[in-house]
């Protein structure tokens, strides 16, 4: 059966792979650093028997890091935002 919840900081992102380089360094470094370290995002997973099948990852808002003094965004990911893709 498949369960779909948030991402847990035990969970093995490292065995899912979508087939996109970008959407996997995403999952692998980001994802579990917004949504447990920053608290900027919350990514949610389908899992069936341990194994990653697919992720969303949502957010509430959108800010560009350009904006913010240079200390609020050293710990900060520097992802390049394309506003032309979004994955379902």
């Amino acid at each position: 059966m498949i369960e779909v919840r948030a991402l847990r900081p035990e969970d093995d992102r490292d065995g899912f792979h979508s087939g996109d380089p970008d959407l996997d360094r995403f999952f692998l470094r980001y994802a579990g650093q917004n949504q447990f370290r920053h608290h900027i995002g919350t990514t949610y997973v389908a899992v069936e028997q341990g194994t990653i099948l697919g992720f969303a990852t949502a957010a509430a808002a959108e800010i560009e890091a350009t904006v913010l003094p240079e200390k609020h965004r050293a710990g900060l990911p520097r992802l390049v935002h394309d506003p032309n893709r979004s994955v379902l």
